[in-house]
């Protein structure tokens, strides 16, 4: 791949800000191609749950990222990587959208991915003893929020470390530091951030929405035809909730709260790993704004920076 002709434009945010209906518009306006940043939607079969573009609602735009494989096989960054580099050298830039830190980390930086080592247990440890838990927790956000989402105990400092060691980003040295510090006047990325809130409320609609449009029975089809789902798409928000109500575990209703917070949970973590991690320019939604009307200042902040180049 060509580092000068490697370039995309980015674009971030927590869940339900509506980053996919902006990034659509914006595709059928420039011509682009839309690389997906989202380490669930590469999951065949799990739709619903995700907010997955539907075929019908991508119109002409070619999608990359999507439906790559079964829910029953462990894919990693550096797998999603190397599927959407083919399509990073179009002569015009794709749109890379999503809210899988790691994944615009990779496709920004590139992945190294050394086997774990003796001076990487030494690091992790000596950082557990310097500054707590809430710090390997933190490394292994930055790293891969899929890993940490679905960790069994997060509070075990034995497991933690072993997820960290399992991470496609180098293990072997301190976390890498943000690409560019925050604020920066040439931003790698333009994100859309909603007024918790409203981001809430819309969280709060939109997983209520999934179970009333057919989450269970999609759930229900998945388990049938995969019996033994990877630790991934299993612990997947949504899933596991629809898994544990359909087994009997907890009540409908008790799936909808569950899924709500645990959806909240994860834009949290969003939010603040693209506002550490990366320099973003951002555009702050109001309730009002729609689609289009987002659309226009997202196209005029990438008119203005142009698009990221991209590490080989």
């Amino acid at each position: 791949m060509d580092q000068q002709s490697a370039r995309a434009f980015i674009l971030v945010g927590a869940t339900a800000t509506g980053k996919s209906a902006v990034a659509q518009l914006l595709a059928e306006r420039f011509g682009s191609q839309i690389i997906s940043a989202d380490s669930m939607q590469v999951y065949r079969g799990m739709d619903i749950g995700t907010a997955k573009v539907t075929a019908a609602e991508r119109g002409s735009v070619v999608y990359h990222g999507l439906d790559m494989a079964d829910p029953d096989t462990t894919w990693s960054t550096g797998d999603w990587l190397r599927a959407v580099k083919p399509h990073l050298s179009a002569a015009t830039p794709p749109i890379a959208t999503g809210g899988t830190g790691l994944y615009i980390r990779a496709l920004i930086q590139g992945l190294d991915a050394p086997a774990a080592s003796p001076e990487a247990r030494k690091y992790w440890d000596n950082l557990l003893q310097r500054e707590g838990i809430s710090a390997l927790q933190q490394a292994l956000l930055s790293r891969d929020p899929s890993a940490l989402a679905t960790l069994a105990d997060p509070q075990n400092p034995r497991r933690l470390i072993r997820a960290l060691e399992k991470t496609d980003s180098p293990t072997s040295s301190p976390p890498p530091p943000p690409i560019t510090p925050t604020p920066s006047p040439h931003p790698i990325a333009v994100g859309l951030r909603l007024p918790r809130p409203v981001l809430r409320h819309r969280i709060t609609l939109r997983a209520t929405a999934m179970f009333e449009s057919g989450l269970l029975t999609e759930v229900t089809s998945l388990i049938r035809t995969f019996p033994q789902l990877s630790p991934t798409a299993a612990k997947a928000i949504g899933y596991a909730e629809a898994i544990a109500h359909l087994t009997g575990q907890i009540t409908l209703q008790e799936a909808i709260e569950k899924t709500i917070t645990r959806t909240c949970q994860l834009a949290k973590r969003q939010e603040t790993w693209f506002r550490h991690q990366l320099s973003v320019a951002w555009v702050d939604i109001t309730p009002d704004d729609s689609p289009a009307t987002l659309a226009e200042q997202v196209a005029k902040l990438w008119e203005k920076h142009g698009p990221t180049t991209l590490k080989d």
